[in-house]
């Protein structure tokens, strides 16, 4: 029989993943995927301004990929900014419920 887990491993390396940045400060932040979450027990990604294409902030749409840190927790690599927020502006994106009074 062939190891199933070791190529899943090595497949997710390539697999572009995309999330939110939670949270960003100093030189080092957190992104929310829920595909990360899924395979990594709840866990947020770990993201360093090193291995991002720009500063990121709170708020911005990323892609990346995930590699294991010592303690096999994942840490984003190769990420890349796809839409940044305007500085100051944290607010969350606000969608119309529709409501009865319409």
């Amino acid at each position: 029989g062939t190891v199933q887990g070791a190529i899943a491993v090595v497949a997710d390396k390539d697999m572009l993943h995309h999330g939110v940045v939670k949270s960003f400060r100093g030189s080092f932040g957190w992104v929310a995927s829920p595909r990360v979450a899924e395979q990594h027990d709840g866990r947020d990604a770990f993201l360093h301004v090193n291995d991002c294409n720009v500063m990121p902030k709170a708020g911005d749409t990323v892609s990346f990929r995930i590699t294991l840190d010592a303690k096999g927790h994942p840490k984003a690599v190769c990420a890349h900014v796809e839409n940044s927020r305007p500085e100051g502006s944290q607010r969350p994106l606000h969608f119309k419920v529709a409501s009865g009074d319409d």
